[in-house]
């Protein structure tokens, strides 16, 4: 589904896409306010997914020996063009037997410097957040199922000023489809979504 289709969706269960089905311009009226506000309600959606099927991802770090310890931010370590990619640390967020620990502010690891060679850092991955620029052909890369699920979020964030009855029903709905897709997964043996273009 395309960012394009994932808004007339969106619109569709808004009942707010056509007038007596010729399908109504994103310039028209209020249409175009709630055209501005998708990609937040979309965003909303992208991580509730990373959370339920986390995309992990490893770096690896080459360490040499020092005589302090050694801190490294993950936020800054795993950019990508300029951008955060660091979510947080996986529960398994380092080889066994390495002397490290997360600092409190959550995104840096600590590492004895007595400690030299090769380790992998596990994280979850950040979402690619959507923007008022991104192309209409764009195509999330979510787990299967997953991006049914961003219209109707999306509904439901934008509906709850106009009818907060069906913006209640629809995150009723999303909530319960969302919990739907984390457990097929589970039941599937594949409770964690692995990415297959990260540093993997």
């Amino acid at each position: 589904m395309t960012w394009k289709e994932i808004r007339d969706e969106c619109l569709k269960l808004m009942y707010s896409y056509s007038k007596k089905g010729s399908v109504i311009s994103a310039t028209d009226g209020n249409l175009k306010d709630y055209t501005l506000a998708m990609p937040g309600a979309a965003n909303i959606a992208l991580y509730d997914i990373a959370r339920a099927l986390p995309d992990i991802r490893k770096y690896t770090v080459l360490q040499a020996e020092s005589e302090t310890a050694c801190e490294y931010d993950l936020r800054e370590l795993t950019r990508e063009d300029g951008k955060v990619t660091f979510m947080r640390f996986a529960d398994e967020y380092a080889n066994g037997g390495i002397p490290c620990t997360i600092l409190p502010d959550g995104h840096t690891l600590w590492v004895d410097g007595t400690f030299e060679g090769e380790f992998n850092v596990y994280y979850h991955a950040a979402p690619k957040e959507f923007t008022n620029n991104t192309p209409d052909d764009y195509i999330p890369e979510l787990p299967p199922g997953a991006v049914n699920l961003i219209p109707i979020c999306m509904a439901s964030s934008l509906f709850k000023d106009d009818d907060a009855s069906i913006s209640s029903m629809l995150w009723n709905e999303y909530a319960q489809r969302l919990e739907a897709l984390w457990s097929d997964t589970t039941r599937a043996g594949n409770a964690q979504y692995v990415c297959t273009t990260g540093w993997l």
